[in-house]
């Protein structure tokens, strides 16, 4: 085999060779490259933009920064103090309950992020990040996303929907009807509060639970399976739209001065029915697919 690859190239060079045309274009343009590049090209670094995170603050921290902003290859250097410097947190969700999750646009100036700093989204949804490896301590990095990240939205509505319940009794307890019937007294108004207390508490209930028994297959170290990932966005999305139909119940029990901005009521439901739009929460990506696998079908596509 290597007898007859050496003759190939050895039949190739001479029928280059042998054309003059062929020769030039052979040795020419390395020979053009070699003197253009020897004195364009150069590796030497300079007027490089930079920015500092100076988290010493003190003198030997400031005589640093100095020395490298007077470094010949410096163009310009930004001295920042901390990492809050480098980023704007931008307010466009216009949902007052969504700022209890932290949710904000961040826009990143001069912000450099290394390869080692980076993960794939598949890598995430499977649970298998480069953090795993080097912290296996670290439960919940082993995670498939799916399969905790819809409890980060429900604590919120959940909470707002207990305040909700307390308002509304509270509320109703001194209102009367017309001004002659004291609503407390009426059996509508008793049932419809029992109701959506119930409501409440059973999506409470079902958020605690899987929540402790997700952390605890997470600390067991086996596999978390398709399945399980499913089963809690299944329950996460029932436990949404019972708090959402029990707040929509205590708003529409207490008339019409709900939908005002001030009264009370009138921001938890508008932040509930935020929350439970989120495509988490989505029937068509939450129910149908745990029906599907039920049926012994494939999810589909999803964070399954």
């Amino acid at each position: 085999m290597a007898t007859r690859l050496l003759a190939l190239i050895v039949k190739e060079l001479l029928v280059v060779l042998r054309d003059p045309r062929s020769r030039i274009i052979l040795v020419g343009p390395p020979l053009v490259q070699l003197i253009v590049f020897s004195f364009a090209a150069t590796l030497e670094v300079k007027n490089v933009d930079l920015v500092v995170l100076n988290g010493d603050q003190g003198a030997a921290g400031q005589e640093l920064v100095e020395r490298v902003a007077g470094a010949p290859s410096i163009h310009s250097l930004r001295a920042v103090q901390n990492p809050q410097e480098l980023q704007d947190a931008i307010d466009d969700w216009h949902v007052l309950g969504l700022r209890g999750t932290g949710s904000r646009t961040l826009v990143l100036r001069d912000v450099f992020v290394p390869a080692h700093r980076t993960v794939l989204l598949r890598a995430l949804l499977d649970g298998t990040p480069p953090g795993a490896r080097v912290h296996p301590e670290y439960d919940i990095v082993r995670a498939p996303r799916g399969y905790l990240v819809v409890f980060s939205l429900p604590p919120v509505a959940f909470a707002l929907g207990r305040h909700a319940l307390a308002t509304a009794a509270a509320a109703l307890s001194g209102r009367l009807s017309r001004g002659m019937t004291r609503m407390a007294d009426s059996e509508v108004v008793q049932l419809r509060l029992a109701e959506a207390a119930a409501s409440i508490e059973v999506a409470s209930l079902v958020l605690e639970t899987r929540r402790e028994q997700s952390l605890a297959a997470l600390r067991s170290g086996r596999a978390i399976t398709p399945e399980e990932v499913l089963r809690n966005r299944r329950d996460l999305t029932f436990g949404m739209r019972q708090i959402r139909d029990a707040v929509q119940s205590l708003w529409e029990l207490c008339g019409s001065r709900a939908v005002q901005d001030a009264d009370p009521l009138q921001p938890m439901l508008r932040d509930i029915l935020t929350i439970a739009t989120h495509q988490a929460f989505s029937p068509l990506a939450t129910l149908l697919p745990y029906g599907r696998l039920l049926l012994g079908l494939p999810p589909g596509a999803g964070e399954a």
